[in-house]
């Protein structure tokens, strides 16, 4: 990745953690869920981001859904 992407990168990784600190927070089970990487395309048009979830009370695949379903 060029120095761009990965200052792009960074930020969406730190916008989205602040945001899905509190929207989160109103789902029951989660635990604690953070970005671990968000990898960008190099034009910038796609990203893939990857969660971790701990002391979670479901399967990462009931998490996935809740995560999904707030949108």
């Amino acid at each position: 990745m060029s120095i761009r992407t990965e200052k792009v990168a960074e930020e969406i990784k730190h916008k989205l953690n602040t945001a899905m600190s509190k929207d989160l927070s109103e789902i029951g089970g989660l635990g604690l869920v953070t970005i671990s990487k968000v990898i960008i395309t190099p034009d910038l048009k796609l990203a893939k981001v990857y969660l971790n979830f701990l002391g979670n009370k479901e399967p990462v695949e009931k998490c996935l859904e809740k995560i999904n379903g707030k949108k």
